[in-house]
């Protein structure tokens, strides 16, 4: 590959992008993304949420929408360490009594307030962060679904990385 290096070349952020997603020390060429579509992972987890909680469909809506764009800021490196996915996910490992309740309680407590500073409420009092199931109407856990919460984090966990979507599958 030959390009003339100029700092104010407007197509250098994508070509750099390209290098670092591309490159490592088993690979040597520039690769095209690789597109992702999650539609049969969100199928599932609306699902297990809508089964287990019994609330209405727009509310497990809201609920899985919020994980959602959790685990997509996560995977963007948005947010920052100890309120990531991964770090989430760790907790699980954690020698606590029940940590099942402890990861849910963390979530609601650190991770779910962080995310709503990055989306306000607009003027209608509205959020993309209102999901109703895992926390309750004054935001505290409802540890009754904690495990349905570690199941759901589970399939994303194995799902991947939710980066570079095919939007128009």
């Amino acid at each position: 590959m030959k390009v003339n290096f100029d700092s104010n070349d407007e197509k250098l952020p994508d070509l750099i992008e390209k290098l670092i997603s591309s490159l490592n020390e088993k690979n040597d060429q520039i690769k095209p993304k690789r597109l992702v579509n999650p539609t049969d992972l969100a199928k599932q987890i609306w699902q297990d949420i809508w089964s287990a909680s019994g609330e209405s469909p727009t509310n497990s809506l809201y609920s899985f929408v919020e994980l959602f764009i959790f685990k997509y800021l996560s995977d963007l490196k948005i947010l920052g360490q100890g309120l990531d996915f991964n770090h989430l996910m760790e907790r699980y490992n954690y020698n606590l009594e029940n940590p099942e309740d402890q990861a849910l309680d963390y979530y609601a407590n650190n991770i779910r307030p962080y995310i709503k500073k990055l989306f306000p409420e607009g003027n209608d009092n509205t959020t993309i962060i209102n999901g109703s199931v895992f926390v309750n109407k004054e935001g505290y856990p409802d540890k009754r679904y904690s495990s349905v919460f570690k199941k759901v984090l589970t399939k994303f966990k194995n799902y991947g990385r939710l980066e570079n979507i095919d939007f128009f599958p």
